[in-house]
């Protein structure tokens, strides 16, 4: 369980990876999170990855 919540976040590394973990297994995932997996990203880091392009663009629109 993540240290801060009751229940498990659901958006960090580990969560992603037992996610997956279980999605791919085929097997119902009965951990309660506090954010929905996303469809859109396989693993964590390709959503981290994504979150640093979109910042680094977001400065550049700033200026």
């Amino acid at each position: 369980m993540c240290k801060k919540f009751k229940k498990e976040c659901g958006d960090c590394p580990t969560c992603w990876d037992r996610r997956r973990a279980y999605k791919e297994a085929g097997i119902r995932d009965e951990t309660e999170y506090l954010f929905d997996i996303s469809e859109r990203y396989p693993t964590y880091y390709d959503h981290e990855e994504e979150e640093k392009i979109l910042k680094i663009k977001f400065k550049k629109n700033d200026k």
